[in-house]
């Protein structure tokens, strides 16, 4: 059996895409192409490379961007497919657009916009059920369905997209029915989970589970390979971690390191104990290491678990896998895609030291502060008087509604009247929510000088 058969199929009808009509292929594109394409030429896209990873800083010009982290999501993913013979199409147009949901300041900038969408933060008129909740990966999905124009992309890669990440929130936690999630301890307003609610309409409309690919899984874990090296070389550049402390760290993967992985351990540590190696140097054999020892674990791993599954159904032609595909239970399938169980156990484990030494650093920590900071005034600005939105986000706003609202200079007086009205109130708190989510850091700073500072 060949892992190729079990590769998404290229050939897409009208129904296969979110807008249900075919694209033009007479440039001889695949489907597939035509979405990678449509997403690199879109401006949610261009922004990635203004749009902080996890630190950011006017004084170290090396770290990462969302867009490196893009790219780098792609190279990794690309390396694993096409050992296994899938579709490189794909797996590129899901990589490319797995991000482009993203706010500015990286992950904090996220939370801040859910605990806001989700009545945590409190602005006086509770949101609605069905308006609940911001993610990134499901607001890729707003994105690339909505609000780039009809881009009219394949639901096959509109799920990798929204799989990259989970599209539930995890269990709130809360202590003696107090919780610390946001900035001030307080009794929590809803007594239940953080929701995603507003993203279901999307979420049905690719078909749930029923375009799932092997491609889309590749990618999912390719972020988090990506995640792994480059948080790493960041934290270093930054000097929140010590090449000792990484080294030493290291030594967890000695049982599953290969014996060219532990020759190259050993030249990185020959780095490490001469000073006279630049951090450059020392982090690009550190990324030769940890990139190749994961990618090849997950290749041969994923490749054993394909080709059992093709033995088990019988599958020995890519049509075999087309007609089996809706009776494969999603759960098996995600389970196609993965680490060896010791290597899993061993990354679980370095995804903790990676959490405590760097994510909760003083460094890190101390930038997530402000960039909560920010976007949370940012809003609170543009509820308050929503006539400090631009023109385009005031024809959104007045589009949601379903009402024209007259010239600009008609709505523009008229959309405070807005603001303190339930229904109306929460149509502009989700386009206020879209609107921050789509600067990149450097225009948020500007936004936030201009509204709180002396920028005129």
């Amino acid at each position: 059996m060949e892992t190729r058969f079990f590769a998404a199929k290229s050939e897409l009808t009208g129904t296969d895409r979110y807008c249900r009509h075919p694209v033009d292929k007479r440039d001889g594109r695949s489907d597939f192409a035509i979405d990678r394409d449509r997403i690199l030429y879109s401006k949610a896209f261009r922004r990635l490379s203004d749009k902080t990873q996890v630190f950011f800083s006017d004084e170290i010009k090396d770290l990462r961007t969302r867009l490196t982290h893009t790219l780098e999501v792609n190279q990794i993913a690309q390396t694993i497919v096409s050992s296994l013979n899938l579709n490189n199409d794909l797996t590129e147009a899901i990589a490319l657009g797995h991000d482009v949901g993203h706010t500015p300041f990286g992950h904090v900038g996220e939370r801040t916009l859910n605990l806001i969408m989700n009545n945590c933060e409190q602005f006086g008129i509770p949101i609605q059920d069905t308006n609940l909740g911001f993610k990134h990966n499901l607001q890729s999905l707003r994105v690339l369905c909505d609000l780039e124009g009809e881009l009219n992309l394949s639901k096959y890669t509109l799920w990798g997209i929204a799989n990259h990440s989970k599209i539930v929130y995890s269990p709130c936690k809360t202590q003696h029915g107090l919780c610390y999630k946001i900035h001030h301890p307080s009794l929590c307003p809803r007594k239940r989970n953080l929701s995603c609610n507003y993203y279901n309409t999307y979420i049905n409309s690719i078909g749930n589970n029923n375009y799932w690919s092997i491609e889309g899984l590749v990618v999912a874990l390719a972020d988090e390979i990506a995640q792994r090296h480059h948080d790493i070389e960041d934290s270093i550049r930054f000097n929140i971690l010590k090449r000792e402390v990484l080294l030493d760290k290291l030594q967890i993967f000695n049982h599953v390191f290969s014996e060219l992985d532990k020759e190259n351990y050993e030249t990185l540590k020959g780095m490490s104990d001469n000073s006279d190696v630049p951090d450059d140097m020392f982090l690009s054999q550190f990324s030769r290491l940890i990139v190749k020892a994961y990618v090849f674990n997950i290749t041969e791993e994923t490749k054993r678990r394909i080709v059992a599954k093709g033995d088990e159904l019988h599958i020995n032609s890519f049509q075999d896998f087309q007609d089996l595909k809706s009776e494969i239970p999603y759960e098996d399938a995600k389970s196609l895609v993965g680490f060896s169980n010791e290597f899993a156990s061993i990354d679980e484990e370095f995804h903790s030291f990676l959490k405590s030494s760097i994510l909760n650093s003083y460094g890190a920590q101390m930038m997530d502060g402000k960039g909560a900071y920010i976007v949370r005034k940012l809003f609170e600005a543009y509820l308050s008087n929503p006539t400090q939105l631009p023109d385009d986000e005031i024809r959104r706003f007045y589009k949601t509604i379903h009402t024209t609202g007259g010239t600009m200079g008609q709505m523009r007086g008229t959309i405070n009247r807005y603001r303190n009205t339930g229904p109306r109130r929460n149509h502009l708190m989700r386009v206020i929510a879209d609107y921050i989510a789509s600067m990149t850091d450097a225009y948020a700073y500007d936004q936030y000088n201009l509204l709180y500072g002396t920028m005129v």
